[in-house]
């Protein structure tokens, strides 16, 4: 008997914690909104370009800030599954 695809991929389970964002993602989630205040005409994968752009022409001081942020959730998130992992 032939496995499906559904039967195939996992579930989520949703007791467990969820993986931290990047520090791209902390980045894009906080320049998002005054990128689209000031443009408001882009579009969705207009916006990313824009993101993307800003981030790879951010200097690495300018960057520090959202990796540390992301290091710092990192760590709370392997924290968090370690303690997941022993409560099963």
């Amino acid at each position: 008997m032939a496995i499906t695809k559904t039967q195939r991929l996992k579930r989520r389970d949703t007791d467990a914690p969820r993986k931290p964002p990047s520090a791209y993602i902390i980045f894009a989630v906080t320049t998002r909104p005054k990128l689209i205040e000031n443009n408001p005409q882009l579009s969705v994968v207009e916006t990313a370009k824009h993101l993307s752009a800003m981030w790879r022409s951010l200097a690495p001081a300018d960057r520090a800030p959202y990796e540390e942020a992301a290091k710092q959730d990192q760590a709370r998130y392997e924290k968090a599954l370690e303690e997941y992992r022993h409560s099963r």
